[in-house]
């Protein structure tokens, strides 16, 4: 079970009525359950929101040439120690400001 799916069982229980976590924040990683992070959906309309944000589709890449296992692996070691704002934007590749929400 992913960290994501298991935070979504912790907040609303076994639930029917959803099939996946739509992460609308649009960071893979994030486990955040609330409505701008990571909400409860159905596979169609976490698709459609896929699409609709460009992030649909095989073998994607995070931007840098790195898949996002890669990424993953990189965001773990930066916070290994405990969280250093500086080592994760670097994990990220996020070398500008977005508005998109944080993990943390």
């Amino acid at each position: 079970m992913s960290a994501h799916r298991f935070a979504l069982l912790l907040a609303y229980g076994e639930n029917d009525s959803y099939t996946v976590g739509e992460h609308r924040c649009n960071e893979p990683l994030c486990v955040r359950v609330d409505n701008g992070h990571v909400i409860p959906s159905t596979q169609t309309a976490n698709l459609r929101y896929a699409v609709a944000c460009g992030r649909a589709g095989a073998n994607r890449t995070t931007g840098d040439g790195r898949t996002r296992a890669q990424r993953s692996l990189a965001v773990r070691a930066a916070i290994r120690n405990g969280w250093d704002p500086i080592a994760y934007a670097e994990a990220v590749g996020k070398v500008e400001h977005r508005d998109i929400p944080t993990l943390f």
